[in-house]
């Protein structure tokens, strides 16, 4: 880096660290439509003619800024890489990946003990990259909305229900339904913890255990 022009750079860095508090929380971001739903590209038309097809294809994004358009690549096949030189930024691309992917508050993992962040942390590690399960969560979307009921009062096996309240895919309230439908199913609810049950994942194993024998 040039010495040169380091007050400047200094002072680009301390706007964009300014302009994310504010995009994060903007109506142009969008973030909370952007979270919720999994086919939502923030990529324009002209962006997608002029680079092509990148499905397979690894792409490194430079100014990625707090990581929508990062994944919006990754939800088009890229197996890309975002960059950036505001800590701000980088700092809110970790919340969005663990609210994104795991439906999980970040809130409640920046609580949890160190075993249980190092546990997310891992968990981030084996998802991504995320173009390699594009197709697999464009199907969950397409299909989730299109469930058709099953006569859940016929299910004869031996059931244990776990979910979240604050899961934000949304489980709970079908799986508290489920296992009230299927004759002598147990369910297991937690009031937070999120998709990956942070905070309660002995009592969760220790309940599966128990199921098992």
């Amino acid at each position: 880096m040039s010495k040169e022009f380091t007050r400047e750079i200094g002072e680009n860095q301390k706007l964009w660290d300014a302009w994310t508090a504010v995009n994060t929380t903007s109506k142009f971001y969008d973030v909370r439509r952007f979270l919720d739903d999994p086919t939502d590209v923030r990529i324009e038309a002209w962006e997608r003619a002029e680079v092509g097809d990148v499905a397979g294809k690894t792409l490194l994004h430079v100014q990625c800024h707090f990581g929508l358009d990062t994944l919006s690549w990754a939800r088009l096949g890229a197996r890309v890489t975002g960059v950036d030189f505001s800590p701000a930024a980088i700092r809110l691309a970790r919340p969005v990946l663990i609210r994104s992917l795991l439906a999980t508050p970040p809130a409640i993992v920046d609580r949890a003990d160190p075993h249980e962040q190092q546990r997310v942390d891992r968990m981030l590690e084996h998802i991504l990259p995320v173009s390699e399960r594009r197709l697999g969560l464009l199907n969950d979307a397409r299909i989730t909305s299109t469930l058709r009921r099953e006569p859940l009062d016929r299910v004869a096996a031996k059931t244990l229900v776990i979910s979240v309240v604050d899961d934000l895919f949304g489980t709970y309230d079908v799986a508290r339904f489920t296992a009230a439908e299927i004759p002598g199913a147990r369910f297991v609810g937690y009031a937070n913890g999120g998709h990956v049950w942070v905070g309660h994942e002995q009592e969760a194993v220790m309940e599966i255990e128990h199921f098992l024998r």
